[in-house]
């Protein structure tokens, strides 16, 4: 099952410092879907784009 890809606002780790006044910013680099549900998955087959971009 794969779900259409596109840009949306999450809850993340970031969440967390601007409550303690410091700047915080969280891009998505694979693709993923169901996020905290039991059904939630992550595409293997994107984490060498991933990599590329993280190296960037």
């Amino acid at each position: 099952m794969r779900e259409k890809a596109g840009l949306s606002a999450r809850s993340t780790d970031s969440s967390i410092p601007p409550g303690l006044g410091l700047p915080a910013n969280t891009v998505g680099t694979v693709r993923r879907g169901l996020a905290h549900t039991r059904e939630e998955w992550m595409g293997m087959d994107s984490l060498g784009g991933a990599l590329v971009q993280l190296r960037a």
